[in-house]
């Protein structure tokens, strides 16, 4: 093997011109192909792939609570609860056109249908949540004395003003066999630390109202969320300038990987520029002929030029991580 490369060294010694020109073309063409290569930003590039790796990265995923965002309202001063529920009210028209391609729901206010949805949610898979206790009860639900008396309640509420709302429920379960599974399922209500205010989701001392954001993509996905990050924070904006009397903030998963992303970028951009620097100021202390330094340097330019232009071609995209690790390989290289 090495006297192939001894050969083409000694042809490309007695040929400049062809040597020149040939390294020309390669670098351009390895350029060409490198500028095709996309940046894949996904944090769970992190994560192994192997073993358990593929399952965390998939529930990591398909995990909707972490990419939720929380768009908060506050006063500042003494401003009614009225001019949070109408900035609000703009905010959601105006996400729901400029954001329209990043969301896939806006939350603003907590519908009769929402909470009717629970119910049927319950009433749909109640044999899962019905216990052993349950289901002893059922005999003595399911006898004719029983029967009679409970649907002489039934009729009863029907009479009542309580029928207006519970006249679905009666229908739906007019023995009452699921009344106990919804009690027991309030044993599992996490304290929210929110209030319902005219179907607004305020924190409990009405202090600030909430806007809960669902986007499109996961938090995961970095370079889609990162336009839809810089269009919220353009809206808050906006609206802060608009509104004086109240502040409009927000939180979330997505906006915490872009700017993580973003830092991890900066910092490795950085970080390989001083290596470069200090392993430049090294060699030239080291050595007396200073065109040592492009020789040492030049070389893993090019394989990293090279590396990126393979990538390109057999691949078509990288994860940004890879780049930063790439960065340590480098310097590895230069030691050498």
């Amino acid at each position: 093997m090495s006297k192939i490369f001894i050969v083409i060294y000694n042809y490309f010694q007695r040929h400049k011109v062809l040597f020149y020109s040939f390294l020309l073309i390669s670098i351009v063409l390895m350029v060409w192909a490198t500028s095709l290569l996309k940046i894949r930003q996904n944090i769970t590039d992190f994560f192994p792939t192997k073993g358990e790796g593929d399952k965390i990265a998939e529930v990591f995923q398909n995990l909707n609570v972490k990419d939720q965002m929380v768009v908060v309202f506050s006063p500042i001063g003494n401003a009614p609860i009225d001019s949070l529920i109408g900035c609000a009210e703009e905010f959601y028209d105006t996400l729901s056109t400029s954001c329209a391609d990043y969301l896939k729901s806006i939350l603003l206010k907590i519908d009769n249908q929402m909470i009717g949805g629970v119910s049927d949610f319950v009433y749909s898979n109640l044999p899962i949540f019905l216990s052993e206790a349950d289901y002893e009860r059922l005999d003595t639900l399911i006898s004719e004395a029983a029967i009679r008396q409970r649907m002489w309640q039934n009729y009863q509420n029907m009479l009542s003003p309580i029928g207006i709302g519970s006249r679905k429920l009666l229908f739906l379960d007019p023995m009452g066999i699921g009344n106990q599974t919804l009690e027991n399922l309030q044993d599992f209500e996490i304290e929210s630390g929110n209030a319902i205010v005219d179907n607004y989701l305020f924190t409990t001392d009405t202090s600030a109202l909430l806007m809960i954001l669902t986007p499109k993509y996961n938090m995961g996905r970095i370079g889609e969320n990162k336009d839809f990050v810089k269009t919220l924070e353009k809206e808050l904006s906006e609206f802060n300038n608009k509104y004086s009397a109240v502040k409009v903030e927000y939180f979330g998963g997505a906006a915490v990987s872009v700017y993580n992303a973003e830092q991890i970028q900066s910092d490795t951009m950085f970080t390989s520029l001083i290596a470069l620097i200090i392993i430049a100021v090294f060699i030239s202390l080291i050595f007396k002929r200073k065109r040592t330094i492009p020789l040492v340097i030049l070389p893993a330019l090019f394989g990293g030029l090279f590396a990126t232009a393979i990538m390109a071609l057999l691949k078509g995209e990288i994860s940004g991580i890879s780049i930063g690790a790439g960065a340590a390989i480098i310097g590895i290289a230069l030691s050498y």
